[in-house]
């Protein structure tokens, strides 16, 4: 059985196949939830914040853009694009990125034979793998990975005997979980990052499952869940791949078809679209639930726009400063004595009073002498990383924090007599 969800969501007739979701969550503070909706025309991506307000349209094309999944540090976002025939005579589907607002876009891979899905950033920005369709009358989609430049394609599991799709990284980096299909039905695998080891984690013998989401903790997945062959038995279920145990976050209800979950970067939340199949007019929305389950609560809507694909995003990464030593207001002593560390930095810029912008080490006692009697100082120090996907891409990859600053000021001499 192909995945329940290709066969009827409108954005996989649109675009010939399982678009796939890829969803896994990066630990972090919730920032936006990226999506993609055809409110405008034809489908864009937009963003939110995590109660649905603040929704912004990021792209304006002539084509369609599709599965939104952001990289672990929050910066850029990969998707689907299907170019109209007048931009790209020929064109499949195909991967791209650019800047969460938008910027930097650019095409990752794309031809006239190959159709790519379900792209995500593996842990080091660097890489995205995604699943690969070379023969459209087959559909036989195998996962691969590419380079964030377009570079180094490769087969991810040449092995395997079966269509793979919704790929997403734990957030160690260590595995992969996809959907697989298997005869009569769709299970959640998991593999080594490597490729090797492929293994079934869905339970067998109960329907189909597929469009993992991984807990920012690693310990859970959320998944699609179609205990039968009818759509009232669809549910959001959540799974420990540890023991084997499950709950249903979303319990199947009626004609309500909820699918693609995905974990909010607290762990606290999951996001999923949901669509009525009783109302031939009903078009999915986006909604969210505690990661527990309970109530549900609508993020979009109402109105006839098509919303779907969730990610729930982190906010964007920006290093701190830790200070670990630094000398009293007033010291005595002949050096100013200062030690910073930082969880996101790999270096500072430090600049002392008026001076300029100098490069300071991190972990390891700076020192600052005496230059006049008694100076009034002021040190600034600004952390600084490096966005790797940004730098894979050849671009300025410095990432700075805010500056903080620290003063003091040498007190003067005391004399003392004898006698």
């Amino acid at each position: 059985m192909l995945s329940v969800v290709s066969s009827i969501l409108a954005v996989g007739s649109i675009i010939g196949g399982n678009p796939g979701f890829a969803d896994a969550a990066w630990p972090g503070t919730n920032g936006k939830i990226f999506f993609s909706s055809n409110r405008d025309g034809n489908f864009e991506l937009y963003a939110m914040n995590g109660d649905g307000t603040g929704q912004t349209r990021l792209t304006n094309t002539p084509g369609g853009e599709y599965g939104p999944s952001v990289s672990a540090n929050g910066r850029w976002v990969t998707f689907l694009y299907k170019p109209t025939e007048a931009e790209a005579p020929g064109q499949r589907i195909r991967v791209e990125l650019m800047r969460i607002d938008g910027t930097e876009r650019r095409a990752v891979t794309g031809s006239t034979t190959n159709a790519d899905f379900s792209p995500t950033f593996a842990p080091d920005g660097t890489t995205i793998v995604f699943s690969r369709e070379t023969n459209p009358a087959s559909e036989n989609g195998r996962l691969w990975k590419v380079g964030v430049n377009g570079l180094g394609a490769q087969d991810l599991i040449a092995v395997s005997p079966f269509r793979e799709y919704d790929p997403e990284f734990t957030p160690d980096g260590s595995k992969i979980f996809y959907s697989q299909e298997v005869p009569l039905s769709e299970r959640v695998y998991s593999v080594d990052a490597n490729g090797l080891n492929p293994t079934a984690v869905s339970p067998a013998g109960r329907g189909a499952s597929d469009e993992p989401s991984t807990s920012p903790d690693g310990n859970r997945i959320a998944y699609t869940s179609y205990r039968t062959a009818v759509a009232t038995a669809t549910m959001i279920e959540v799974e420990e791949p540890a023991t084997g145990a499950t709950f249903e976050a979303v319990p199947p209800s009626g004609q309500l078809i909820p699918y693609a979950p995905a974990y909010s970067p607290d762990g606290t939340a999951i996001a999923f679209a949901r669509y009525d199949d009783a109302d031939v007019e009903s078009e999915p929305k986006i909604y969210r639930v505690a990661s527990s389950g309970g109530p549900v609560t609508a993020l979009t809507g109402p109105s006839t726009a098509y919303d779907s694909d969730p990610y729930w995003a982190p906010e964007p990464t920006v290093p701190t400063v830790t200070v670990l030593r630094q000398p009293r207001r007033k010291t005595k002593k002949k050096k100013a004595f200062f030690r910073f560390t930082s969880a996101g930095a790999v270096g500072l810029e430090c600049r002392l009073n008026r001076g300029a912008v100098t490069t300071c080490p991190l972990n390891t006692r700076i020192s600052f002498p005496r230059k006049r009697r008694h100076p009034q100082n002021r040190l600034y120090v600004r952390p600084y990383t490096v966005d790797p996907t940004a730098q894979a891409l050849g671009l300025d990859a410095t990432v700075r924090g805010r500056w903080t600053s620290y003063g003091w000021r040498f007190a003067k001499r005391v004399r003392t007599s004898g006698g």
